[in-house]
């Protein structure tokens, strides 16, 4: 499986296992790739290199513009910010973004025991996946309620990701033309979760702005995303807002009014829970 919790958690740690060893992540989005390298140094991850690319230009649009580009095409701007940015480095991990893969939280009977699990889950998944079960990759854990958990309902939640086998295909075949070897695959809400928030137990709720959605994420734990809610409110939207107000072109830096910052509608849960 190129995707699963705990291969995911086991690759972050054995990236930094080799002392001098330098790993590459890799965001592929909409507007934009970024790449950034990272070493072990004295147990800490140092920072050595870092660079994003806007894809508008490969698309002959403005600079920031919102794309959608064949593999090869990607695998070329990959290729080029890879040179640009200096990184040597040919091993390392791709997000996945949330537009691509579905993450929710399902109840189960604490009943259920550890090998039933691989039956059971896969069948209460089709009720939350829209395509055939195994057009996906699928994996889960247990959050709460699990062994050693005090009987609260009898019930116990568990984390389900599901992600399209042509995603992964997609961003293997980016990554092999640009001669990258990809250890592993992470949702970005695990990664930003993971990067940016600690382990405290409170809710806390982190909000992404990027080129074609906005994520709204609430993250408990440190990890576990309890509701994920994205929004057709951008950055690039709010620029478009701007450029054509005043008449003038969209750039990347280009500051939004407060006039224009215009409140979210009720968006909708995404996936939704039964």
């Amino acid at each position: 499986m190129d995707f699963s919790f705990k291969k995911t958690f086991q690759s972050v740690l054995s990236s930094f296992a080799q002392k001098d060893e330098s790993v590459v992540g890799i965001d592929v989005g909409t507007s934009s790739i970024k790449v950034v390298q990272l070493k072990r140094k004295n147990g800490r991850a140092v920072l050595e290199t870092y660079r994003a690319l806007s894809l508008g230009t490969y698309a002959k649009l403005d600079v920031g513009a919102i794309t959608n580009l064949e593999n090869p095409v990607l695998a070329t701007a990959l290729a080029d910010v890879i040179r640009e940015s200096g990184v040597t480095t040919k091993s390392g991990a791709i997000a996945v973004p949330a537009s691509a893969s579905l993450v929710f939280i399902i109840d189960l009977p604490r009943s259920i025991d550890d090998k039933n699990m691989a039956t059971i889950i896969p069948t209460e998944a089709r009720k939350y996946i829209p395509v055939p079960i195994n057009e996906v990759l699928l994996d889960w854990f247990v959050v709460s309620g699990g062994k050693g958990a005090k009987a609260s309902d009898g019930k116990i939640d568990v984390l389900l990701v599901a992600i399209h086998n042509d995603t992964i295909a997609k961003f293997r075949a980016i990554a092999s033309d640009a001669t990258l070897a990809v250890s592993f695959f992470e949702i970005e809400v695990f990664g930003s979760a993971r990067a940016a928030l600690d382990h405290g137990l409170a809710p806390v709720a982190v909000v992404d702005m990027g080129a074609a959605t906005t994520k709204f994420y609430v993250v408990e734990r440190g990890l576990i995303p309890r509701w994920i809610i994205r929004h057709p409110l951008t950055y690039t939207l709010s620029l478009g807002v701007y450029a054509s107000a005043a008449s003038t072109p969209v750039t990347a830096n280009a500051p939004v009014p407060a006039t224009n910052r215009r409140p979210m509608s009720k968006p909708a849960l995404w996936p939704e829970r039964a």
